[in-house]
C-alpha cells in the first residue's frame, strides 16, 4: 500500500474532506443526503424547540426586576447516570413578594447547571442561601410567578455550547459532503465538474485533494471542546475567559480555511496545460510526487483506471482514477485523481483526450 493510499484509508477527517468523499458513489451521496434530512429535521423540530426557551428566558433575565425574598428550603440533589457517576443539583425554594402578591418559585436557573458532577460547587450555593435567610430575587415583569435566583448567561452556558458546537457543525456538514453530487447529477458540468481556469493558451485544471470548507467543518465539530477541555477543565470559568477561548477557537478556524485555500490557489494541485509551449505541468500529490512536466508528444492516452481497494475492516470497494499514460524511454502512469463515481471520471478523461488530442488505452 503506498503512502497516498494509505493516508485517505486511515486519516479520517481529510478522507472526508478530501475529493473522495466529494466524489462519493451515489448511494453513499442519497444516504447522506437522507441523513442530513432527518437530522435537519430533528434540530429544527425537536432540539431547538426544547432547548431554546431556557436560553432565550436566562439571556432576558438580564433584565429582569428584583425584589427581597427568603429561602424557605436550601440542598443538594444527586443522581447517578448508567455509569455510575454521580450528578449534583441544587433544589432552593423561596417565597417572594410583588406588588403585594406573594409567591413561591425553586427556580434557580432556567438553564441547567453545567458539569454538576462538582459537589463543592453545588455545595456553595446552597451555604450561600440557607434557610430563613434573605436572597434577592428576578422576576418576569410579565408574569411575576417566573423568576429566579441566577440570572444572565454565565460562563458554563458558554462552556455548554462550545461543547455541543459539533451538533451545530454537523449539518451543514451533512449538507455540503453531497452537494458536489447533486450539482453534477443535476446539472451535469463539464470534465466532470471540475474547476477550468482559462489563462490565454493555459488550462489550469484545479484538481484539489481537500476542500477549505469541509476540512474547516470537520476541525470545528471537535476543536471548540478539546479548547474547553483542555482551557478550564472542571472549573466554572468567567464570562470573558470563555469569551476569549471562542475568540480563539474561532480564530484558529479562519486561518485553517484561509491556509488551506492558499494551497490549493496556489496552483500545487493544477494541472496545467500550455497550448504555446505543448506541455502539461502534472499537480503534486499529496505525498511524495512534485510537480513535472510533459511534452504533449509523450503523452500516449488517457485512461481511467479501475482500482479495487479495502478498507479497514476488510470491504472492498472499487474507485475510478483518470490516468495519465505517458511514453518516454519507458512507460509511464501518472494518476491524477482518485474518485468513486465513474461517470465524473469518463467525463473528465473524455474531456481531457479532446484537449490533449490523444485517445483512451485500449
Amino acid at each position: 500500500m503506498d503512502k497516498v493510499q494509505w493516508f485517505n484509508e486511515k486519516c479520517f477527517f481529510v478522507r472526508l474532506a478530501g475529493v473522495n468523499v466529494e466524489a462519493m458513489n451515489p448511494i453513499g451521496n442519497v444516504v447522506i443526503l437522507l441523513v442530513a434530512m432527518f437530522f435537519t429535521g430533528f434540530f429544527f423540530k425537536i432540539a431547538v424547540p426544547a432547548s431554546a426557551p431556557q436560553w432565550i428566558h436566562q439571556f432576558a433575565s438580564r433584565n429582569y426586576p428584583t425584589t427581597t425574598g427568603q429561602i424557605t428550603h436550601s440542598e443538594v440533589t444527586h443522581a447517578a447516570n448508567s455509569k455510575g457517576t454521580i450528578f449534583y443539583d441544587v433544589n432552593i425554594a423561596y417565597r417572594y413578594e410583588v406588588g403585594g402578591q406573594t409567591f413561591e418559585a425553586a427556580r434557580f436557573r432556567y438553564t441547567p447547571l453545567i458539569r454538576c458532577a462538582d459537589l463543592a460547587w453545588t455545595q456553595n450555593i446552597v451555604n450561600a442561601h440557607p434557610v430563613g435567610s434573605q436572597t434577592q430575587v428576578f422576576y418576569n415583569p410579565q408574569n411575576p410567578a417566573d423568576a429566579l435566583l441566577s440570572p444572565r448567561i454565565n460562563g458554563d452556558d458558554l462552556v455548554d455550547i462550545l461543547n455541543h458546537w459539533g451538533l451545530f457543525v454537523i449539518m451543514p456538514l451533512l449538507w455540503a459532503i453531497p452537494s458536489n453530487w447533486l450539482r453534477r447529477v443535476i446539472f451535469k458540468p463539464i470534465a466532470g465538474g471540475v474547476k477550468i481556469l482559462e489563462e490565454g493558451q493555459i488550462h489550469r485544471v484545479r484538481l484539489p485533494r481537500f476542500r477549505p470548507i469541509l476540512i474547516t467543518l470537520m476541525t470545528a465539530v471537535f476543536l471548540p471542546g478539546l479548547v474547553c477541555t483542555y482551557a478550564f477543565g472542571e472549573s466554572h470559568p468567567s464570562v470573558e475567559a470563555v469569551e476569549t477561548a471562542m475568540a480563539v477557537t474561532f480564530g484558529i478556524l479562519v486561518v485553517l480555511y484561509f491556509l488551506c485555500l492558499w494551497k490549493i490557489r496556489s496552483g500545487d494541485y493544477d494541472l496545467i496545460i500550455d497550448e504555446g509551449s505543448r506541455t502539461v505541468g502534472l499537480p503534486k500529490s499529496l505525498f511524495g510526487r512534485e510537480r513535472m512536466t510533459v511534452g504533449l508528444s509523450e503523452i500516449s492516452a488517457v485512461s481511467v483506471e479501475v482500482l479495487t481497494k479495502r478498507g479497514s475492516k476488510g470491504g472492498a470497494y472499487l474507485t475510478y482514477a483518470p490516468t495519465l499514460r505517458v511514453q518516454d524511454k519507458e512507460s509511464k502512469a501518472f494518476k491524477l485523481a482518485d474518485w468513486f463515481e465513474r461517470n465524473r471520471a469518463e467525463a473528465f478523461a473524455e474531456w481531457l483526450r479532446k484537449q490533449l488530442g490523444v485517445g483512451s488505452d485500449a
